[in-house]
């Protein structure tokens, strides 16, 4: 997927940089220890745009963990506090009919999230990063703490949606307070 987000995002002009985190990030027992998100600061100083994803990294424990999408983002919101995170997919949103997917859910907020977590079941993929249950609840989290974050879950393999929600355009799901 981080290959079609590349290729995608060239094709429309942005400066991207990819920052893999497996040459930076090292865990102990799959908790952060140390990530040196210098090129990251640097990267956006410097008005380009960095472009991270899930991976493989060295755990002082465990030999390798793998840290989600989702991880890396909980952890970079702490201390850049975005306004907006795009999580591009296989699925064009989280579904509340999960695996019929024909009721997607536009909208998840703090006041819904209670009722519609009961019924979001995790993907038809699940790896070992819990699949869309586990996305949503992460990201619900950032939403509480981060007053101005939106959150953006929508398929990267729908042609042009990137551009579409880069752009501004309203498709997926959104999380937002």
């Amino acid at each position: 997927m981080n290959q079609i987000v590349i290729k995608e995002l060239l094709s429309l002009g942005l400066p991207i940089i990819s920052l893999p985190v497996s040459a930076s990030l090292v865990s102990i027992n799959k908790k952060v220890d140390h990530w040196n998100i210098q090129p990251i600061i640097s990267s956006l100083k410097n008005h380009l745009l960095p472009i991270i994803f899930g991976d493989v990294v060295i755990d002082k424990e465990l030999g390798a963990t793998i840290f989600s999408t989702e991880e890396l983002f909980s952890y970079l919101a702490n201390v850049l506090h975005p306004n907006r995170i795009l999580l591009v997919g296989k699925e064009k949103g989280v579904f509340l009919d999960y695996p019929r997917n024909q009721d997607l859910i536009s909208l998840i907020t703090p006041n819904n999230y209670p009722s519609i977590s009961k019924i979001i079941d995790a993907s038809a993929s699940t790896d070992v990063t819990g699949g869309m249950s586990s996305k949503v609840r992460s990201m619900q989290n950032l939403i509480t703490l981060e007053k101005n974050l939106s959150i953006d879950i929508f398929s990267g393999e729908e042609e042009n949606n990137l551009f579409k929600v880069i752009s501004g355009e309203k498709i997926g799901t959104r999380l937002s307070r």
